[in-house]
């Protein structure tokens, strides 16, 4: 069973598998945030917890903004650039949770303005 220490997320709608960078496991994932900060809004955060050796490890996530190096002046704000690569991955999977339509292939825009 998967648990959530953070009060913003009442229930999410998609997570990635986890992904061991270091001595963390990372895993992101689309969540909705509780009535009373707005019903129905969506958010992409990522996850971690301390990665064990024997796979008894707790599901126990805790926010990417808990992370020890995090840093919010930094340009990737202090988390591993790896989690870059993860979004990208699973860029197709997240998008239409998030209600991003998918970008048509082989359109142009049109800049015609008669």
């Amino acid at each position: 069973m998967v648990k959530s220490l953070n009060p913003f997320i009442d229930k999410i709608l998609w997570q990635s598998p986890a992904r061991t960078i270091g001595q963390y496991q990372w895993r992101a994932i689309v969540y909705t945030l509780p009535v009373r900060y707005g019903a129905g809004l969506k958010r992409f955060d990522f996850q971690f917890r301390r990665a064990s050796a024997f796979g008894s490890a707790p599901e126990l996530w805790t926010d990417a903004h808990d992370f020890p190096g995090y840093a919010r002046y930094l340009p990737s704000y202090g988390l591993p650039k790896e989690l870059a690569a993860m979004r990208a991955r699973y860029e197709d999977d997240i998008d239409p949770v998030m209600g991003v339509m998918p970008k048509a292939k082989g359109a142009q825009l049109s800049l015609a303005l008669s």
